[in-house]
C-alpha cells in the first residue's frame, strides 16, 4: 500500500516553541484523519543562503547547488510529500532566514513537480503580534512558484494561539482528505485559487485591524472584563467602521488605542512589555 505522508516543516530555531506546537497540532489532524505525517525541524539542518550564481554555474547546467549542505536531503523529502505544512516564526515582519533559505533554493531546484500538492502556511508572531500577515506572503509566494495548492493560511499571535491551534488541527484534517482523494487542481484552476485565499491582500492598516481584533477577542476569551477591555473593544469597533467606509487614516489612531488598551489587560499591571520576544 502506498504511503501517504504529509511533511511538517518547522522554521523556528527553537524545538519546543509556539511554531513547533502549532505545526504539530496540524499534523495531529492529519494523522487523526488516517494519513501519516513527518516533522522536519529546520534548526537540525544546514541550508546555506542562495548565492544567485544561477544561471552561470551548476544550478543551471547540472541542476544542482554548488554549496554542500543539507538542502538535497530536505528537497527530496518535500518531493516525496503528498502535502506540506510550513510554519515560521515572525521576525521583523518576515519569515526566518532558515525558512527563506529553504524556499529560495527549492524555487531554484524544484525537483519533482509538486503541482496541486496541498500546502498550508502558518506564521507565528509571538511578541507584539505584528507581521503575522506580512510573513505569510513569502510563504504563499513560493507555494505558487512551486505549484502547490494553497490552503487557507493561518496567522497566529499569542492572543489567538488556542483557537489557532484548533484551526490548524482542522486544516490538517482537510489536508489529509485532499491527499486521500488525490485531489490536485492544476493550471489556471490552481492559480485562481490563490486569489481567493484570505489575508494575503491585506495592507498595513488591515493587518493592524486584524491584530486589534485578535487581541480584543483574546482578552474577552481569556481575561477578566475591565474598563480597559471595554475601551479596547469600543476603539476596535469604531476603527472597523472607519475602515469599512474607506476612512483609513482616521482609523489608525483608534486601532493603536485598541491595541494599547488591550495589551494593558493582556499583560496585567506587572506584565511584560508588548514587544518582548516570545518563544516561537
Amino acid at each position: 500500500m502506498k504511503r501517504l505522508v504529509v511533511l511538517g516543516i518547522v522554521g523556528s530555531p527553537r524545538r519546543d516553541g509556539l511554531t513547533g506546537q502549532i505545526v504539530g497540532r496540524a499534523l495531529e489532524g492529519v494523522e487523526e484523519a488516517g494519513v501519516e505525517a513527518e516533522t522536519l525541524q529546520l534548526s537540525d539542518c544546514r541550508i546555506t543562503p542562495c548565492r544567485d550564481c544561477y544561471p552561470r554555474l551548476a544550478c543551471w547546467d547540472e541542476k544542482r547547488c554548488v554549496d554542500e549542505d543539507d538542502f538535497p536531503a530536505v528537497s527530496a523529502k518535500m518531493d516525496a510529500a503528498q502535502g506540506i505544512v510550513l510554519g515560521s516564526p515572525v521576525y521583523y515582519g518576515d519569515i526566518t532566514c532558515a525558512t527563506r533559505n529553504l524556499l529560495w533554493k527549492k524555487a531554484r531546484h524544484p525537483g519533482r513537480p509538486l503541482e496541486g500538492v496541498p500546502g498550508l502556511g502558518i506564521a507565528v508572531a509571538g511578541g507584539s503580534g505584528n507581521g503575522m500577515v506580512s510573513a505569510l506572503r513569502p510563504i504563499y509566494h513560493f507555494f505558487r512558484i512551486l505549484q502547490l495548492r494553497g490552503m487557507d493560511p493561518i496567522p497566529v499571535t499569542r492572543f489567538n494561539f488556542r483557537p489557532a491551534c484548533e484551526e490548524a488541527f482542522q486544516a490538517g484534517r482537510r489536508m489529509a482528505e485532499l491527499v486521500e482523494r488525490g485531489e490536485r487542481p492544476v493550471g489556471a484552476r490552481r492559480l485562481a485559487a490563490f486569489a481567493d485565499l484570505p489575508y494575503l491582500r491585506f495592507d498595513y492598516v488591515e493587518e493592524r485591524l486584524l491584530l486589534a481584533r485578535l487581541l480584543v477577542e483574546g482578552i474577552t476569551r481569556e481575561r477578566e472584563a475591565t474598563a480597559a477591555a471595554g475601551r479596547a473593544r469600543e476603539a476596535w469597533k469604531q476603527a472597523e467602521g472607519l475602515v469599512a467606509r474607506g476612512e483609513r487614516e482616521a482609523a489608525i489612531p483608534l486601532i493603536n488605542e485598541a491595541y494599547r488598551a488591550g495589551i494593558s489587560v493582556w499583560e496585567g499591571p506587572r506584565g511584560e512589555r508588548p514587544g518582548r520576544a516570545r518563544v516561537r
